[in-house]
């Protein structure tokens, strides 16, 4: 086999892109510049669909469409932006290893921060949008 054949012939998973995401693990999660939408004196609302995505919130803020069963928690912010997803957030996520796993972190239009694991990322994306 030579470079020019191997690049000649179209790759199936092109169309499946990736995202790099953040390290989550055992639960803590580092927000970022994203930490700054929260208040560290006030608890972090946390909504989770099944098998789809995590969403970080104030208290009185609607919680965006994360499909048909949701679960809901709270946790805190610490001083450094970082957040701890408890085991039934990581287990409703449907993550191959709880411990373990990458997220991509977005801003919503409403001020909250939505998390999506990157495993099966289209899947998901595509069920929450």
């Amino acid at each position: 086999m030579i470079a020019a054949s191997t690049l000649a012939e179209p790759d199936p998973n092109l169309g499946s892109v990736v995202p790099i995401g953040i390290p989550v693990r055992r639960g803590r999660l580092h927000l970022g510049r994203l930490h700054t939408l929260f208040e560290t004196s006030e608890p972090v609302v946390v909504g989770v669909g099944f098998a789809t995505a995590c969403w970080l919130g104030r208290r009185g803020m609607p919680m965006p469409e994360l499909g048909r069963l949701c679960y809901s928690t709270e946790t805190d912010l610490d001083q450094r932006g970082r957040v701890v997803l408890d085991r039934r957030v990581r287990a409703w996520l449907g993550v191959d290893d709880p411990m373990c796993f990458d997220v991509v972190t977005a801003p919503t239009g409403d001020g909250g921060v939505l998390i999506v694991p990157v495993a099966g990322f289209a899947k998901r994306w595509k069920a929450i949008s």
